[in-house]
């Protein structure tokens, strides 16, 4: 069962009101300053998404913590909150 559409930024928790943002689950301003991060990490905005729309805690949690992590520029505890969020969600990558 998938969650809602959120409208508040996965990443920096502002409100979103354009519908494309609201369905990407960011904002453009975060997609584009992490775009970077994202990629370095192995990841897209899509893919979080996605990991997001999971209704399940543990999955929530771990997607929490990756948004984090983006936030903070923290690449290493980005990719191992992400690689958790992945298995938690059934979408690991070998």
């Amino acid at each position: 069962m998938e969650k809602a559409l959120s409208t508040t930024c996965q990443i920096c928790s502002r409100p979103l009101s354009d519908p494309k943002s609201i369905k990407n689950g960011k904002g453009d301003v975060c997609a584009k300053k992490f775009s970077g991060i994202l990629g370095t990490i192995g990841t897209s905005v899509e893919e979080i998404n996605t990991l997001a729309k999971i209704d399940d805690p543990v999955v929530n949690r771990w997607v929490h913590l990756v948004a984090r992590a983006i936030k903070a520029r923290q690449v290493r505890d980005a990719a191992r909150f992400l690689a958790a969020a992945r298995h938690a969600g059934g979408l690991s990558r070998s």
